[in-house]
């Protein structure tokens, strides 16, 4: 992860990473202290990617502190962080210590950025004196814990839809209706998580969780945010509902239903309704008062600017940034006979409506080949004001719809793939598919052609990416050994539409009606292929990972496929007649900004 910054050939190269994993082991001998020591040295870089690799990589129960650390480090440079790191090293080299050791330590060694990062510093010293060393703290021992999982020092994990975990940094039990206790950790990569706690006077209290996001639980059961994204809702008449974050405490009390959005310098209130306060760990400069108050349809914003001073800004609250039923009713697809008589008058060999199913199949509407049938228990047909869509990821999976019958000697080199598409939230998920399979042959590396949305947001380590996330937040367009990717993030929440097309050896991608993606492959499709929608592979004996396989969670609407190119004005016509009916929803950019400062 982290490279020395030795020249080629000096026989200095050494895996810094593993150095580093040494020495928090107790495993580093002499000749790797040297080592060590000589590649922090080097530069100021290294002794912050030290310190980092320490909180990131053995964050088992630290909660904010790592995060406020890193701040300091970033916003200094101080040669005497450095010098102190340095010297922490030398004295400790040969010493086996366990992870909590480090923390009064490396907390002393940023001391020397005081004079120029006040603000920050107050917040690291925060969570080191009045809630770090908790947080820190090793999990009570079960035996201790109510036997129903109930209580103030308690959580239930009630929930998860299409989750993906950092096995190395959750402490957790990650499986559904499994027990979070203080001091375990939450680290979601994607997807969604719920979580109902009873607090101390029987008050109730329940989180989602929208990956990514990283969480742990405080001594008295409370959420600390890392970063990431969170919703709650609370109904606690004679409790206190309290959430903390890299730079306050947000609490509300009585019914009350807000959104939180944490990164390490900058945190988002919004409120829904009820009212709920954001109580800065640090006096802000220029007026800004601790304690600030938010009401239902407003919001409050605190950052730490580049001079260590928190800023704060009012607004109005975000609701369909956020995972919650108004957000989610919020972009409405109206589909006129207009529409629905140019896709026919266009000859596509298959439309794909989502108006009904017969027996669990959903017909083409076109001809009476390609009707795709109904696996699973994720998908299902929402009906709604003057249209209907299928809407995918309802359960854990499996869930999609797939052709019986194959698309042999229709599409032979030319064509397009149109369709709506709602994603419920960012995440990496398998939208249309033709696939070269058969119920009696393994499925991998069988797509012709794929359509599908990238996930997850920058901030994620780059250890967990799969190969394909180095584009995170694009609609990624494959044909055959060709791909390409959408220069600008697709919407969460918001319906859009997406074309793939292929004319002559050129493939094109489409967002809204404008190309935003062009590559080349000459490659036709081949023969055998069946339509697969809303999940990366079918049902079959030879994949152990059917269940959480991309498996699409939102909406899809109005799929054609043609067997020709359409042209630009073609497909503009179509974005025309069907604009969704919906406010102007935050791109997903916005939303990555948030949690990229991880």
């Amino acid at each position: 992860m982290y490279s020395a910054e030795f020249p080629r050939g000096s026989g200095m190269e050494l895996n810094s990473t593993q150095l580093i994993d040494d020495y928090l082991d107790g495993e580093l001998d002499e000749a790797g202290g040297e080592q060590l020591r000589a590649w922090l040295e080097a530069g100021p870089k290294n002794v912050q990617s030290f310190v980092r690799h320490i909180f990131l990589h053995r964050q088992l129960r630290e909660g904010m502190l790592a995060e406020s650390v890193g701040m300091c480090l970033e916003a200094s440079g101080n040669s005497h962080v450095e010098s102190g790191v340095l010297s922490f090293l030398n004295d400790n080299e040969r010493s086996t210590h366990t992870f909590f050791s480090y923390v009064p330590v490396l907390l002393a060694l940023v001391m020397g950025i005081v004079a120029s990062s006040v603000i920050t510093w107050q917040i690291a010293a925060h969570w080191y004196n009045a809630g770090g060393a908790t947080l820190l703290a090793t999990a009570p021992d079960a035996t201790n814990a109510p036997a129903n999982g109930a209580g103030p020092f308690v959580a239930t994990l009630v929930n998860v839809t299409n989750c993906r975990w950092d096995q190395a940094l959750s402490t957790a039990d990650l499986n559904r209706g499994s027990v979070v206790r203080s001091g375990e950790s939450l680290h979601l990569l994607e997807g969604l998580a719920e979580i109902n706690s009873t607090l101390k006077n029987g008050g109730m209290a329940s989180l989602q969780l929208e990956g990514p996001l990283a969480m742990t639980l405080n001594s008295q059961g409370m959420p600390s945010l890392l970063y990431g994204h969170l919703t709650g809702k609370c109904a606690c008449d004679y409790d206190q509902f309290a959430l903390d974050t890299p730079l306050g405490r947000v609490s509300a009390s009585g019914d009350a239903s807000i959104g939180v959005i944490a990164a390490a310098n900058k945190v988002e209130l919004h409120v829904f309704s009820g009212t709920a306060t954001l109580e800065l760990w640090a006096m802000g400069f220029g007026g800004a008062a601790k304690q600030l108050t938010a009401a239902a349809g407003t919001s409050l914003s605190a950052r730490v600017d580049a001079d260590g001073h928190v800023s704060v800004d009012h607004g109005a609250s975000k609701e369909s940034g956020f995972m919650t039923p108004a957000a989610l009713a919020a972009s409405r697809l109206r589909i006129s006979p207009e529409y629905v008589a140019t896709i026919r008058a266009a000859k596509p060999v298959a439309y794909w409506r989502f108006e009904g199913d017969v027996d669990g199949v959903m017909r083409n509407e076109v001809s009476d080949r390609f009707h795709c049938r109904m696996v699973g228990e994720a998908v299902r047909w929402r009906t709604g004001e003057g249209n209907s869509t299928a809407e995918f990821g309802m359960t854990a999976g499996p869930g999609y719809l797939i052709s019986d019958d194959v698309l042999d000697g229709v599409i032979k080199n030319d064509y397009t793939l149109e369709a709506w598409v709602k994603p419920t939230y960012f995440h990496h998920g398998a939208l249309i598919s033709l696939i070269q399979w058969s119920p009696t042959e393994s499925p991998l590396d069988r797509h012709r052609l794929h359509l599908e949305l990238v996930g997850p947001c920058p901030g994620v380590p780059s250890s967990t990416l799969r190969s394909a996330e180095v584009h995170p937040g694009r609609v990624r367009f494959i044909h055959q050994a060709s791909e390409c990717y959408s220069e600008s993030p697709y919407r969460a929440r918001a319906w859009q539409h997406i074309a793939a097309v292929r004319d002559g050896s050129v493939i094109h991608l489409y967002a809204d009606g404008k190309v935003v993606a062009t590559a080349e492959d000459s490659t036709g499709l081949g023969s055998g292929m069946r339509v697969l929608m809303g999940q990366l592979f079918p049902r079959n004996p030879y994949m152990k990972d059917e269940v959480s396989a991309r498996l699409f969670v939102g909406e899809l609407d109005e799929v054609a496929l043609y067997d020709r190119a359409l042209g630009d004005e073609e497909i503009q016509k179509h974005v025309q007649l069907a604009r969704p009916d919906s406010d102007s929803l935050p791109h997903v950019s916005e939303r990555a900004d948030a949690t990229s400062s991880k």
